[in-house]
């Protein structure tokens, strides 16, 4: 997500003002492309545009006013520019592994991680306890 700011120096408001928004890398995709109205003598509206990240440096370009179509005194203000570098996520944390001597060998067991699985029988009936008991 980017957020950010469109800002009217000027004394004029503006009901009509094109923001556009560009990530510029191996390719320059537009993550936002509308009109906003600004109030003047500093007004700012605040506005985000969402962008789906890979790994990788960019730059970040807010337009505004792309096309020249608001008269203003001064057309250089109207870009912002901002480089960042997107790291790729975290790899998940393999957990450690202990290692346990056994009759001579070596075992390795997942820290933290033990599993013990036990087969247990439950008598259907009364009876059929005192038969696997040899009480029967």
């Amino acid at each position: 997500m980017i957020s950010f700011n469109a800002k009217n120096v000027g004394t004029e408001g503006v009901t009509d003002a094109r923001v556009l928004v560009e990530v510029v890398g191996a390719q320059t995709i537009t993550v936002f492309n509308d009109t906003v109205a600004i109030p003047g003598n500093g007004g700012d509206v605040p506005l985000t545009a969402l962008w789906s990240a890979a790994a990788g440096r960019y730059t970040v370009r807010v337009t505004i006013d792309p096309f020249a179509g608001t008269a203003e005194l001064n057309e250089e203000n109207n870009v912002a520019e901002l480089a960042v570098t997107v790291r790729a996520p975290p790899q998940a944390a393999v957990p450690p592994l202990l290692w346990i001597g056994l009759g001579g060998g070596l075992a390795a067991v997942a820290a933290g991680a033990v599993l013990a699985l036990r087969r247990r029988r439950t008598p259907v009936d009364p009876g059929e306890e005192a038969v696997q008991q040899g009480k029967a």
